[in-house]
């Protein structure tokens, strides 16, 4: 399976009927054709009117250990504050750099927003004890991510093998 793909598919159980949701630029956009009609998405930049957003997906340059985000190039997300952030982003840059780093090195868009990382190699969360691996992709190990992330990483005690 296309690493974009996984992402897509692993995200797309991620979203609740009903919700509201914005989808950045890159991978985010991949996910629309997908939605179901009780989904709502937001055009971005965000309308004044438009409603709250339950879900914000967005692809990132980096995302450090405590949830920074560098983010492509989407619109101007300044304002925006939804209920829940996935970043859906390959694991590495093009030259094989980690996305996933202790601290951005690059400016950072949002402080502290990113609780969710969904990669090709698995899911993880950012916690009260950093970052967490909570699922894997099929045919990837714990070693594997660990290898890839230039971040601590801890693996989650009941971690699982991500549904596609």
């Amino acid at each position: 399976m296309d690493p974009t793909e996984i992402i897509i598919s692993r995200v797309l159980k991620a979203i609740q009927e009903g919700q509201t949701i914005g989808l950045g630029n890159g991978i985010p956009q991949l996910i629309r054709p997908h939605l179901g009609a009780s989904i709502q998405v937001v055009e971005l930049p965000q309308d004044p009117e438009s409603p709250s957003i339950d879900l914000m997906i967005v692809e990132a340059l980096e995302i450090s250990q405590q949830g920074d985000l560098v983010l492509t190039s989407d619109p101007d997300l300044e304002n925006l504050q939804p209920h829940q952030w996935i970043v859906a982003t390959l694991h590495l840059r093009e030259n094989g750099e980690a996305k996933i780093v202790q601290t951005c090195h690059l400016p950072v868009s949002h402080s502290s927003c990113a609780p969710t990382i969904v990669t090709e190699l698995g899911v993880m969360k950012i916690t009260d004890v950093g970052l967490v691996l909570e699922e894997v992709a099929p045919g990837i190990s714990t070693d594997d991510v660990k290898s890839q992330t230039g971040a601590s990483i801890h693996v989650a005690d009941d971690i699982k093998v991500m549904e596609l």
